[in-house]
């Protein structure tokens, strides 16, 4: 397992020594490359992806490119855009450790397209930030995702830790992770991401308000619960 996370990791450097922050912009389309991290690991083996908070502007896309690659997933934003090309299930809500968590509304009073909504993109209105949270365990059991999951990306900002408490770790297994953590208290998220992944053979890197994590997931995993991932709820 240690040599594992060590070439997991090496293969992150190597890209990001190659290809700058933004990785190859040619055939992908995450802003830290995370989408070819991903596939520089997985190769030739077309898996099953969360992508939470999938939703961006001006394109980006952190699974885009792992369905042009014959990935399969799930995407889940409160915003209803930007998915009409993509192959993934799309679950209108923001995710979080329970369902029917009420989001609050943004901390400025004026709800113009200068204020972020929940998934870190624009608005204007306030309406996609209050409604109720869709649990982690809830979605995974609805949409009848796999017990192991090769990825799941969480680019809702400050959403990692919540979605990580309420988790199903006894259910499903995910082989690597990346999260987008809170832009004004990086740091201290990413220790308490660190703190709940590390007791599931995970490990993490960091940088700024970035995080990977790779963990191992046993071979036997997928038999502890049935499930075949179909396409969205």
């Amino acid at each position: 397992a240690a040599a594992l996370l060590s070439l997991v990791f090496g293969v992150r450097r190597a890209l990001l020594i190659h290809y700058g922050v933004y990785g190859d912009p040619d055939e992908y389309h995450s802003p830290m490359g995370f989408d070819q991290w991903i596939l520089e690991l997985l190769p030739d083996e077309p898996g099953y992806f969360i992508d939470v908070g999938a939703f961006a502007e001006d394109g980006y896309s952190n699974t885009r490119a792992l369905e042009d690659r014959g990935w399969r997933g799930i995407c889940a934003d409160p915003i209803p855009r930007g998915f009409e090309s993509r192959s993934c299930g799309y679950v209108p809500r923001p995710i979080g450790n329970a369902t029917g968590n009420l989001i609050s509304p943004p901390s400025k009073s004026n709800c113009s397209a200068a204020v972020y909504n929940v998934s870190g993109g624009f608005t204007e209105e306030c309406a996609a930030s209050r409604i109720t949270t869709l649990g982690i365990s809830e979605l995974l059991s609805k949409v009848e995702a796999p017990p192991t999951i090769d990825f799941v990306s969480i680019s809702a900002r400050a959403a990692g830790v919540p979605i990580l408490d309420g988790f199903p770790w006894s259910q499903f297994c995910v082989r690597y992770w990346t999260f987008e953590l809170s832009v004004e208290d990086s740091e201290r998220e990413a220790e308490e991401v660190n703190l709940r992944l590390a007791p599931h053979m995970c490990r993490t890197q960091s940088e700024g308000t970035y995080l990977w994590a790779a963990c191992f997931c046993r071979p036997n995993a997928a038999s502890q619960r049935g499930g075949g991932g179909r396409g969205g709820g």
